[in-house]
């Protein structure tokens, strides 16, 4: 019996020994996206809370034009919301580079620090910025380091049209986490 357990002693402290622990998964960021439609029935865009992450199989970018004073980023991936699942890619650029509050509008006005976003659903349907803002609070000034922030605004499926209707209005929000790896 003792030569038993002597054995089981053995075997686990080998275990122990020779163990390997698991890697720790690339902190690459992550956005948390929240779209909620004007019209309760209106679905053409999935209402919820969506995360994405190199995690869960969804890219995020960021490349930044230095020479042109703008820097994009964003991130695709499928959003599931009850038994339908819906393929979104979002866009944003800010101008200029760097840390601040940055306006996306519709009307004929020119901040200072502008944004524009974009989210295309399926390849099929593209909402566009009418009213919001995008706050970086922290820019990567390196490869390795993040950008991150928040966004929230109003998009629309007719973009910056001022003379016609939109045909469906999108509260959207978000944070946002994206290592630069350029």
């Amino acid at each position: 019996m003792k030569r038993r357990i002597l054995s089981v002693v053995y075997i686990l402290s080998l275990l122990t020994y020779f163990s390997v622990n698991a890697q720790p998964s690339l902190d690459m960021g992550k956005v948390v996206l929240t779209i909620q439609p004007e019209q309760p029935n209106d679905l053409a865009v999935p209402a919820g809370e969506f995360t994405f992450s190199m995690e869960n199989g969804s890219p995020l970018g960021f490349s930044e034009a230095s020479d042109e004073g703008y820097t994009d980023f964003g991130f695709s991936g499928d959003a599931v919301t009850g038994n339908k699942s819906f393929f979104l890619t979002m866009n944003i650029r800010i101008t200029p580079s760097g840390t601040g509050t940055f306006v996306f509008s519709n009307k004929n006005e020119d901040p200072k620090k502008n944004a524009r976003i974009d989210l295309n659903v399926d390849n099929n349907i593209v909402l566009i910025g009418k009213q919001g803002q995008v706050i970086v609070t922290s820019y990567p000034k390196k490869n390795g380091d993040f950008l991150v922030g928040t966004f929230s605004g109003i998009l629309t499926d007719n973009g910056n049209e001022v003379e016609s209707l939109p045909t469906h209005l999108y509260k959207v929000s978000s944070s946002f986490k994206i290592k630069r790896m350029e």
